[in-house]
């Protein structure tokens, strides 16, 4: 995150952006945040919470059961917790005329493709980037 972080500051300097990036940059708890005029969203609604994201480090195996009870589940999934975070995250950026971005190699799951889409035409500023830019789906950009 660090390394992305910097690269859309020297992108984009101060103008307002909103990041999109691989789900699995993500620790499952996160969801979604904001850094400076940066806001970082996941490509994906959905996150698996493993034992391994809450187990308290360095306890022995023993003491972790009165740590975190055993009945939590295995894997936890977080569908679809990220539509309000995009639709204010949208509304925060455009008000303030900033840029979408998206890590180039992405696919965007339901929620992200439900607001965004792939601009049309060149994007020079970004031609040697990990980034493309994305634009905001309009009623025209829905399939019959």
């Amino acid at each position: 995150m660090v390394r992305r972080y910097c690269e859309v500051r020297k992108l984009v300097g101060k103008t307002p952006v909103l990041v999109v990036v691989d789900v699995n940059e993500f620790p499952p708890l996160l969801g979604s945040f904001n850094l400076g005029s940066i806001t970082w969203l996941a490509s994906d609604a959905t996150r698996k919470l493993n034992r391994e994201d809450y187990s308290v480090k360095n306890i022995p195996a023993g003491q972790q059961f009165s740590v975190w009870s055993e009945n939590w589940a295995e894997s936890w999934s977080f569908t679809n917790q990220d539509s309000a975070a995009y639709e204010l995250a949208l509304t925060n950026t455009t008000k303030q005329k900033g840029l979408i971005l998206a890590d180039r190699n992405i696919s965007l799951g339901s929620v992200a493709s439900r607001y965004l889409v792939d601009c049309i035409g060149e994007q020079p500023l970004l031609q040697k980037s990990s980034f493309k830019q994305m634009c905001l789906r309009t009623d025209s950009d829905l399939s019959p």
